[in-house]
């Protein structure tokens, strides 16, 4: 999962993957140890003072000649993106073909009424070309439902959002499809059942 970022405000900086093919935290682990705010936003590095605007990277001390050249690196991996007044979105994988289609859909598995949140899994499959066979891989994502709307078996679409809790960074934004609920038919008494047919 990677985003992309617009506005940056609900993307982290150094802990989400926007940049490049892996977080920055772990493409330039030195760099981060060095960051003044771990889980600042990418909006709060980015700053408009710096002509078109820039990065203004925070350390908590001067950086080493070694170093130096490590910020060299990030800032060239930087060059090109910046904060823009859209909204910042989520970028899945690009499924392929008819069966990955049908397996990325948001299935809902748990539902907590009472904390307004929703566990969702997500079920990809993957072609295995050592056994040439298709693997599924299942992802969860616990997200806020404001309404208490979605059911066991729901499907639903997510927006990323702000750090609700430790474990929530989602929202529902939309159910796709309600789950059909069985509702077990009434039984009959023993009164209906004698009853004689009506006549026509």
């Amino acid at each position: 999962m990677k985003f992309k970022a617009g506005r940056g405000t609900k993307i982290m900086f150094w802990t989400d993957h926007w940049c490049g093919n892996e977080a920055l935290s772990q493409a330039f682990p030195q760099i981060f140890a060095l960051a003044v705010c771990s889980n600042e936003s990418v909006n709060d590095v980015w700053d408009p003072r710096f002509g078109q605007g820039g990065w203004n990277l925070r350390l908590v001390r001067d950086s080493n000649d070694w170093e130096l050249v490590l910020i060299e690196d990030l800032l060239f991996l930087l060059r090109g993106i910046k904060v823009t007044p859209e909204e910042d979105s989520v970028l899945w994988k690009v499924v392929r073909t008819l069966w990955e289609i049908a397996f990325a859909l948001f299935g809902v598995q748990w539902v907590f009424p009472e904390k307004k949140s929703v566990v969702v899994a997500v079920d990809r499959l993957f072609h295995n070309k050592l056994f040439n066979r298709y693997v599924k891989r299942t992802s969860k994502f616990m997200a806020h439902d404001e309404h208490n709307l979605c059911n066991i078996g729901d499907r639903v679409r997510l927006d990323p959002s702000r750090p609700l809790s430790k474990h929530k960074h989602w929202v529902v934004a939309e159910i796709l499809k309600k789950a059909r609920i069985y509702v077990p038919p009434e039984p009959i008494t023993k009164t209906q059942d004698l009853a004689p047919p009506s006549s026509s």
